[in-house]
């Protein structure tokens, strides 16, 4: 449940950077001050960047994780399996 929570805060994070990543490069944004634009721009792509390489690193820790569990289990399974023999 708090993964669940916390995955839907961490995919409305990063809606929120990509919506506003958009809103810097429309018309309005761009004839109103072109470099203010630019450097928001870079700022959200780096930002948008950040929280994808995030992402990817808490997926690859729960696959570990999940590994790692699964390991435990079938050793554990093994050393009772010989244990009844």
């Amino acid at each position: 449940m708090k993964r669940e929570r916390e995955k839907s805060e961490f995919d409305r994070a990063i809606n929120t950077v990509s919506e506003s990543l958009e809103m810097s490069q429309s018309p309005e944004a761009l004839s109103e001050d072109p470099d203010l634009a630019a450097f928001y721009q870079q700022r959200l792509r780096t930002l948008a960047d950040f929280f994808t390489s995030l992402d990817n690193l808490v997926a690859m820790i729960l696959a570990l994780d999940s590994l790692r569990s699964s390991a435990l289990d079938a050793l554990l399974r093994k050393n009772r399996d010989e244990a009844q023999n």
